[in-house]
């Protein structure tokens, strides 16, 4: 057997290993970095107990109490400016804004307040002893600040990116039942395409003035995306994704006939000038 059969056979061996070991890579990976944001708040919960402890003089247990409630209104908090962000980058123009100011005031005063909080069991703890470099541990407020926007940033493009692919599925399937629809209507003669059992259900039996007022949205904006759209309308985000994909599958067929009937009429136009061309040219030999 030659040295290259033998490479052969070693690489597609060898193959499925790698493959195996990537993909447990990237499973732990994925958990480390999910679990990750959550467990830098530890340390920081840590030192705002014992702060509570301290400084005034609580129980232990209520004052982990008190540090935990507030790493997870931390975490609310941010979420709301998320959330807010989100609302004020895909309102329609009709739409009230959110207060992105105030929502982004209350984040930075949270943490404020964290840092003032470790801070001051700091300096307790320098004034004892005398050691400055007590006050590293300012250091544990700052990791769960950014630990915990990583975390909201995390969970908000996971949503962003499950709600896209739902949309380029469901967008797929509404276009290609728009061209089965579409196909049957031309058939001389035939019947109308049945409707899938998808749509048969009360939720797509939409009325005239519902599709009326969706199509009259996406003629203004026509970047918005189905979720938005099904918002706008009253209706869920799966019907506001249909709509969109049929006004799409609308107007692309429209675009399809008006630019048949402009080459259409470039030919009419091209062979009425060839022709009088041709006629004067023949006049003008004989």
């Amino acid at each position: 057997m030659s040295l290259k059969t033998w490479t052969d056979k070693l690489n597609r061996n060898i193959e499925p290993l790698d493959d195996l070991g990537g993909a447990i890579e990237a499973i732990g990976l994925t958990v480390l970095a999910r679990a990750a944001g959550w467990l830098a708040s530890i340390p920081n919960a840590i030192m705002v107990a014992r702060s509570a402890e301290q400084l005034f003089n609580v129980h232990l247990l209520l004052a982990y109490a008190i540090a935990i409630s507030l790493e997870l209104i931390g975490h609310s908090l941010v979420e709301h400016w998320q959330g807010v962000k989100n609302w004020n980058a895909t309102k329609r123009k009709g739409d009230l804004g959110a207060n992105a100011q105030l929502a982004l005031s209350l984040v930075v005063l949270y943490f404020f307040l964290d840092l003032c909080m470790v801070g001051a069991l700091a300096t307790v703890q320098y004034l004892g002893t005398g050691d400055a470099t007590i006050f590293l541990v300012m250091a544990y407020p700052l990791i769960g600040i950014l630990a915990t926007i990583a975390t909201s940033e995390r969970a908000s493009l996971f949503r962003i990116k499950k709600t896209a692919q739902i949309e380029r599925q469901e967008t797929a399937q509404a276009r290609k039942q728009a061209r089965q629809r579409g196909g049957a209507k031309r058939k001389p003669g035939g019947s109308q395409a049945e409707a899938s059992p998808a749509q048969t259900g009360s939720e797509f039996d939409t009325g005239t003035a519902t599709k009326r007022k969706a199509f009259a949205i996406l003629g203004d904006h026509s970047g918005i995306t189905g979720t938005e759209l099904g918002r706008r309308i009253g209706k869920s985000g799966r019907l506001g994704r249909t709509l969109k994909a049929e006004w799409q599958a609308q107007n692309g067929n429209q675009a399809e006939a008006q630019g048949g009937k402009a080459e259409a009429q470039n030919g009419k136009t091209s062979g009425k000038t060839s022709g009088k061309t041709s006629g004067k040219t023949e006049q003008g030999v004989w």
